[in-house]
């Protein structure tokens, strides 16, 4: 129970940083719980609180995973399961990664392109028997694949360049053999616009991305 005359005698007669100390003591989760908060802000702040906690292992659970990186590999390699530990150092070490590609790329897209850092960074974690959280870059490659889709419903049939509908279909693919849950809904709702607006014959290319993305083809219907 809170010690009102310990928390007063504090504030009054002790010095700031004693008080201090005892208050962080009374509310280990601050003066106000998160579930006394909007639900948006109490959500952003246990996500930054995860992440501070995240940043202040980090560092051991590299040095976890470069030390124990050759057990990991040989272990996955003959299908025995490793000490919980060590799996989740490495875990934490490869999705934290992956939240930084996620704030630092450009291009998204270009991760999914063979020799990439991402292809890199899935090569180690397919090794180390780890299966990446992509969460934080999927919205990205909607976002970027919604682009190639509308660029292609705006395409100018004179350009020497690749057609956006052969590259949206490129990635699409790229993204499904790494294992990136891509939700199909947004580009749903891209192609679908362009298919009611098109003029000309859908090409192949088109009713593979449309396959893609779930929608029924006349070759799947027959």
């Amino acid at each position: 129970s809170l010690d009102e005359i310990r928390l007063r005698k504090e504030f009054y007669q002790g010095d700031l940083f004693s008080f201090s100390r005892y208050a962080e003591d009374v509310f280990k989760e601050g003066p106000w719980h998160l579930n006394l908060l909007p639900q948006e802000l109490s959500e952003r702040i246990a996500s930054n609180r995860n992440h501070n906690a995240i940043l202040r292992y980090l560092d051991t659970a590299q040095n976890i995973l470069e030390d124990n990186r050759r057990l990991l590999v040989q272990l996955h390699f003959i299908g025995a399961t490793p000490p919980a530990l060590l799996s989740a150092a490495a875990t934490l070490v490869i999705n934290e990664r992956l939240s930084e590609l996620a704030e630092d790329c450009e291009h998204f897209l270009d991760l999914l392109e063979d020799g990439s850092e991402l292809a890199t960074l899935i090569e180690n974690s397919e090794a180390l028997g780890i299966s990446p959280d992509f969460t934080r870059l999927a919205p990205h490659f909607i976002e970027e694949l919604q682009d190639l889709l509308k660029q292609g419903g705006q395409w100018n049939k004179t350009s020497k360049q690749e057609h956006p509908f052969e590259r949206a279909l490129h990635f699409l693919k790229k993204a499904k053999k790494i294992g990136i849950k891509i939700n199909p809904w947004p580009l749903q709702n891209e192609l679908w616009f362009i298919l009611v607006t098109l003029r000309t014959p859908l090409s192949s290319t088109l009713v593979e991305i449309a396959e893609e993305l779930g929608f029924e083809t006349p070759k799947q219907a027959s």
